[in-house]
């Protein structure tokens, strides 16, 4: 601020005393304002009485009064060492004086401190001491600029040494003098602080505390000493509040949840004193009705509720220079006569009258139930409407005001409602089923659940008045889809079941095949879908015998075992020669070209024998009518010719030896490692001896080459395995 705005604000400030001053003397008691504010602060004057108030109905002069006023409220709740004797509503007291004073004194809330259970130093800090009177709140007081309002709430005990009043910090024993802060300090120390401030300034000091070493809650005080502890005088320099008197303690409301005194104090300047002196209501309460009122209803209050006496100590009426705009009635009579009323200004004009007001949690919840009451109201003039703009506004209206359960569902209802309507427009003409079922299920309380029922049901009867007499079970599967819940379901279940049966009996036992398949896709879970697939398989069954025809898989049957051998031109004349033979089971045709007449190609069998793979072999096998070809998955393999292996021989790994005459050979030997599982290969060597050898082996090795010498031999195999799988099928005719 520079020098001169400096100068200017002074000379401002100096202009609205003056003011003040002519008000005082020239006109009666100023009215507060239409917020319930009161005049600047109070006090006296040079000891001549309070200031002259700042007329009250202009809330801005008062605002510009205690713009720079400081407040430091103290509420002392737990104690180190009173664990069982807290001060019960201590910060609740700080809470309400802090709104007294931004409500009707118009103070800025950042000038207000409320320190919440104060240490011994943190009260020194803000107050001074005894040796200092400068604490904080001196360097926050600006002169000739701010009131000062101290209030404490918390323990007070007296102490036995000095007979002084002593207010007891939450970090201290009451029982040790030396901890708690004096009250003589506390009086001296703003009696300092009125003067830094000036003579038009106040300084308003209240205490909602007791100094008999007694409390609400119990004793404070180990031991209460028979002593009546000394106060600072009434009157002088400060304006004092204190809630007891020497000798008393301090009551608790216990149902407003506040200190005894506070409260009644709160309720005088809301209105409550108005009338105090003469009996005369003019909607204002002045200093001389407030100090009146409370040196009668705290002890009327007190005696009541607890049967204790308690006597507040009061500045004289001429050193509270407030008056305040009387507030409107306690909410719960005002609010009695309007709970079964329909007029909705009224009840908004209650709302309105209270709702700055509203601080218990009964008062908040008087004020919800004023809300509720209106919504209810406003909900009887739109309900069964059918105009979605009706309950939008209704839902813009009272959005916010949600809270309890009626109001909330009312909200829910009215939204609910909104969507209805709308989805109704969707569909208001619709011939769709689902549609309109889906809609029923939505709303089924709705505005709009009849009609919709009753278009359903509709529609329901026409479909089935043509469903009823269908002769193909698609139509009343339809109905069903269509109709899920519809009204004639059981009875188109029941027709899908005579359709059932009824093609059932047509076509039981048919040969035509094509019958089973039209069942099953008609009735995919009909009553006699399994017999229909079991006989639909056997009617797909040939009845006549086929031949399975295989590439390059040889039917090996002993030498001599076969039924007959020829020499054909090809495959199909040797499959001739089969059927031509009533025992032939199976053929092998060979179909190497060095085989010439008059060498047999064909040979004709009465089995399939052992399967065995050759590069030259085409085979048939007869099957019966009903019966499958054969697969050989994984079949052992060694070609007569690809897979034979002269002049090599596979050293180690040996199963079995197995020796033949002379006339053994290689081939015999290549069919036994065929046959047996565990053989990976052989090695055949034929010799000069009466014996040739056959060597079968479960591992192979790596093949060494053995020369020719003489008559001596090695012709060795290894074991590949195949898939063999027929070709053809054909009739076998």
């Amino acid at each position: 601020m520079t020098v001169w705005e400096d100068v200017a604000l002074q000379i401002t400030r100096t202009l609205l005393v003056l003011a003040a001053l002519l008000a005082a003397t020239g006109t009666a008691c100023a009215q507060s304002s239409s917020q319930g504010s009161g005049s600047a602060g109070g006090g006296q004057r040079d000891g001549q009485g309070g200031p002259g108030p700042v007329a009250t109905d202009d809330r801005a002069a008062l605002c510009r009064e205690n713009r720079d006023s400081q407040a430091l409220l103290i509420g002392n709740k737990t104690y180190d060492f009173l664990n069982d004797n807290p001060v019960l509503f201590a910060h609740n007291d700080v809470d309400r004086i802090r709104a007294f004073l931004v409500d009707k004194l118009c103070y800025r809330d950042e000038n207000i401190a409320m320190v919440k259970d104060a240490t011994y130093n943190v009260m020194r800090i803000w107050l001074g001491d005894g040796g200092n009177s400068k604490g904080r709140l001196w360097f926050k007081a600006r002169q000739g600029r701010s009131n000062i309002f101290v209030y404490y709430s918390g323990h007070g005990v007296p102490s036995a040494d000095s007979r002084h009043a002593l207010l007891v910090p939450v970090d201290n024993d009451p029982n040790f003098p030396s901890g708690n802060y004096p009250v003589d300090w506390l009086d001296i120390n703003l009696k300092e602080l009125k003067r830094h401030i000036g003579g038009g300034r106040s300084v308003t000091l209240m205490l909602e505390a007791c100094f008999s070493g007694r409390s609400a809650g119990g004793p404070v005080l180990s031991s209460s000493p028979a002593i009546v502890p000394q106060l600072p005088d009434e009157g002088g320099e400060i304006v004092r509040f204190s809630a007891a008197t020497r000798t008393q303690f301090a009551l608790w409301d216990r149902r407003e949840k506040l200190g005894l005194f506070t409260r009644v104090f709160l309720d005088g300047v809301n209105g409550a004193a108005d009338g105090a002196v003469d009996g005369v209501r003019d909607r204002v309460v002045s200093g001389s009705e407030l100090v009146a009122y409370l040196g009668r209803e705290v002890p009327r209050l007190s005696g009541v509720t607890s049967g204790e006496e308690q006597i507040p100590g009061l500045p004289r009426p001429s050193e509270v220079a407030w008056t305040f705009k009387a507030g409107p009635p306690p909410m719960d009579k005002a609010w009695a006569p309007l709970s079964a009323s329909n007029d909705r200004t009224r009840i908004r004009q209650f709302i309105e009258t209270y709702r700055q007001i509203a601080r218990t949690p009964d008062q908040r919840r008087i004020l919800e139930t004023a809300r509720a009451r209106i919504m209810e109201i406003d909900w009887t003039d739109i309900d069964r409407s059918t105009r979605a703009s009706d309950y939008r506004g209704f839902v813009e209206r009272h959005g916010q005001s949600a809270g309890s359960p009626r109001t909330t569902q009312l909200l829910n209802t009215a939204r609910m409602r909104i969507r209805e309507i709308e989805d109704w427009r969707r569909i208001e003409f619709s011939i769709d089923p689902p549609q309109l079922r889906d809609f029923i299920r939505n709303y089924p309380e709705g505005l709009y659940a009849r009609r919709a029922r009753q278009r359903y049901d509709d529609l329901d009867d026409q479909r089935w008045a043509g469903v009823r007499h269908a002769t193909i079970p698609s139509l009343p599967r339809d109905y069903i889809r269509l109709f899920g819940d519809g009204r004639h379901v059981n009875e188109a279940r029941a027709l899908i079941t005579r359709l059932d049966n009824d093609m059932w009996q047509r076509i039981n036992g048919s040969s035509v095949c094509s019958q089973f398949d039209t069942y099953i896709n008609e009735f995919p879970g009909g009553l006699h879908v399994r017999e229909a697939e079991s006989q639909q398989r056997s009617c797909r069954t040939p009845k006549v015998p086929q031949v399975a025809l295989y590439n390059q898989l040889d039917f090996w049957l002993a030498r001599g075992s076969d039924l007959a051998s020829y020499h054909t031109s090809d495959v199909e004349q040797c499959a001739l020669r089969c059927r031509n033979n009533s025992g032939c089971r199976a053929f092998t045709f060979n179909s190497d070209r060095r085989v010439r007449y008059p060498k047999a190609n064909c040979f004709i069998k009465s089995g399939r024998g052992v399967p065995d793979g050759n590069k030259y072999a085409i085979s048939g096998l007869i099957l019966q009518p009903g019966e499958k070809a054969p697969v050989f998955d994984r079949l052992g393999v060694i070609d007569y010719e690809d897979g034979r292996m002269t002049n090599t021989d596979f050293p180690g790994g040996d199963l079995s030896r197995s020796e033949y005459s002379i006339t053994g050979n290689f081939n015999l030997c290549r069919l036994q490692c065929i046959a047996n599982s565990r053989c990976a290969g052989f090695t055949f060597v034929r010799g000069v001896s009466a014996r040739n050898a056959c060597w079968l082996k479960g591992w192979l090795g790596s093949p060494e080459y053995r020369y020719r010498r003489g008559r001596k031999v090695y012709i060795s195999g290894k074991k590949i395995y195949r898939n063999f799988r027929p070709f053809a099928v054909r009739p076998w005719k």
